[in-house]
């Protein structure tokens, strides 16, 4: 028998912790992942004492043991993604001189920032420039990722910066059902903020968080206080940042994004996404990624994407 080695992907906001356990074959490309549980906890997830908890109960749920990988991911505004055009030297002097290169747009220090890198094509020449991918995250906040995790016994092997983790989602399902679209638009509609991504052939990454508090609007922790022409303030001033970030890309890369939205995330409420249908004049689809994957499982639309997409990184 075939041995498997079995990884975990924790997604985490405020409102709550969603995790899938896979299993993987070693047969490397033609690996094939079962998922063995999908887990999620609600609650209020803002004071770290709470976090901790919360992943505590989480690794007894899923028999986590010493031996799995677990992958993790971190968002918001103290982290960075982009493409560059950059040359190719030491790997100590690359760090140094993408600090400098990126400092300008980012909001936060790159002096108090972990870097990383990978470059999209082999074989570059000497003096050449070619595409790579930079992330940077604040230590700060990497930090305290890493003392959570650890206090709850789950300490991440991987830690991936939130948009790579959705063009992953997405590439993930369009091996599975061959459909991988040019220019592809997605967008992960988060309990405080989410995040547009465009990722194709021959273009580069781009991505764009927009602040828009979907658990506040439609989450357990909703006000009742809260009027709808307020709720429709806010979704209407939602799609019009999607429909800028839009206009944006193509003009800025002369390029023509795709004619569907693919969306995932915890709230995908049916008025939210008709309003992005209307607004930007785009078919919007869900990615249900756990559905391509299993068939027998449905009905879970979005929500678990991130975190399947996370354990599929072993």
């Amino acid at each position: 028998m075939t041995a498997r080695a079995v990884s975990i992907g924790i997604d985490l906001d405020m409102q709550s912790i969603r995790a899938v356990k896979i299993k993987h074959s070693n047969a490397g490309k033609n690996d094939k992942p079962i998922i063995c549980a999908i887990e999620e906890m609600t609650g209020t997830f803002v004071k770290d004492e709470d976090i901790i908890a919360g992943l505590k109960a989480m690794k007894q749920r899923l028999s986590v043991s010493f031996s799995d990988t677990i992958v993790t991911c971190i968002g918001g505004k103290q982290t960075y993604a982009a493409q560059i055009p950059f040359k190719k030297m030491p790997d100590d002097e690359m760090r140094t001189a993408l600090k400098f290169e990126i400092r300008k747009n980012i909001p936060f220090d790159t002096a108090g920032a972990t870097i990383e890198y990978q470059f999209l094509t082999q074989n570059i020449k000497k003096n050449e420039q070619a595409p790579l991918i930079v992330t940077a995250v604040s230590n700060i906040i990497l930090q305290r990722y890493l003392r959570l995790f650890d206090k709850s016994g789950l300490r991440p092997d991987i830690i991936d910066v939130f948009p790579l983790t959705i063009a992953n989602a997405f590439n993930i399902q369009s091996e599975k059902i061959k459909e991988c679209e040019k220019n592809a638009i997605m967008i992960h509609i988060g309990s405080e903020f989410s995040t547009l991504v465009i990722d194709g052939i021959n273009v580069p990454f781009f991505n764009r968080t927009i602040y828009f508090s979907a658990g506040e609007l439609f989450g357990a922790a909703r006000s009742d206080q809260l009027a709808q022409r307020e709720i429709d303030r806010r979704v209407a001033s939602f799609s019009e940042e999607i429909v800028r970030s839009l206009d944006f890309y193509e003009s800025a890369y002369h390029a023509k994004a795709s004619n569907v939205i693919t969306v995932l995330g915890n709230y995908l409420v049916p008025e939210l996404l008709q309003k992005i249908n209307t607004d930007t004049g785009l078919a919007v689809k869900p990615l249900d990624l756990i559905k391509s994957i299993d068939d027998k499982r449905s009905g879970i639309d979005g929500k678990f994407d991130i975190a399947l997409a996370l354990g599929m990184r072993n």
